[in-house]
């Protein structure tokens, strides 16, 4: 599924904010760039830190878009 331009299957926070605040104070990120994160990322932990991000910017439709996309992944790892 596409969300505001970026394929949520390939995605990670890094495409959709790149506010350091965001990125270090909540994800613990501030010694990581966008390769390195997804060279290190579990699709577990990539689709959580989505979920996180949306629920950070109480983003329903983001939300949705992710459950969506992931609906095998989530129903697999219980976070349906």
């Amino acid at each position: 599924m596409i969300y505001k331009g970026n394929n949520l299957r390939t995605a990670t926070i890094f495409d959709f904010t790149d506010d350091p605040n965001i990125l270090n104070y909540e994800f613990g990120l501030e010694d990581f760039t966008k390769e390195e994160y997804n060279d290190m990322i579990s699709i577990e932990a990539r689709i959580k830190d989505l979920l996180d991000l949306a629920e950070l910017w109480n983003d329903k439709e983001f939300e949705n878009a992710i459950f969506e996309t992931f609906k095998a992944e989530l129903s697999t790892f219980g976070f349906e």
